[in-house]
């Protein structure tokens, strides 16, 4: 797209956050005040750092199948950020299995942790997956490859799509079956 009135919805989202950021600011320096870079912009911006590797983990590089334990990660990680986020880094269970409790999320984990087909040690970790997604994406992207995303991923997927069944006692729950 131009970039102009045709640009996609999320281009128009991020530049009317930037148009806001940059009022904010600018009106903050008008009236003499540092508070709403000291007490909004620079928090947001130095969150950002730890926030954006953290949000892409949850589901980047993921395939995009109906299967909730194959198209979102879970990393396991310290008790302190489980606590923080509460459990949240369990987000394939999450997903799979909305109506568990955050609480519950570490035990259902151990119960459904063989069929999680992105399980990651860490945020280092996920990062690096991440990344190297972003990257080679890129670079199949300019070779004209379709994007299938690592075999192994996709041989889960297919696997998962080829043996599940919406009654199969222990199945993954996808959240459109969960919807009908």
């Amino acid at each position: 797209m131009d970039g102009g009135l045709g640009a996609p919805p999320l281009i128009v989202e991020a530049r009317a956050y930037l148009a806001v950021y940059a009022v904010v600011a600018a009106a903050s320096v008008w009236v003499g005040s540092p508070a709403a870079l000291l007490l909004w912009i620079v928090p947001y911006l130095v969150g950002q750092a730890f926030l954006r590797p953290y949000l892409l983990a949850e589901h980047t590089g993921c395939p995009t199948t109906r299967d909730c334990l194959t198209n979102t990660r879970t990393t396991l990680t310290l008790s302190p950020v489980r606590l923080f986020a509460w459990n949240m880094p369990y987000h394939a269970e999450h997903h799979a299995y909305p109506a568990v409790p955050f609480h519950a999320l570490p035990r259902l984990h151990e119960r459904v942790r063989g069929e999680i087909a992105n399980l990651e040690p860490g945020y280092v970790a996920a990062t690096v997956k991440v990344n190297r997604y972003l990257f080679d994406r890129r670079r199949r992207a300019a070779s004209g490859a379709p994007d299938l995303g690592d075999g192994l991923t996709l041989r889960r997927s297919v696997r998962f799509l080829d043996t599940a069944g919406v009654s199969r006692p222990g199945a993954p729950r996808t959240a459109r079956a969960q919807a009908s």
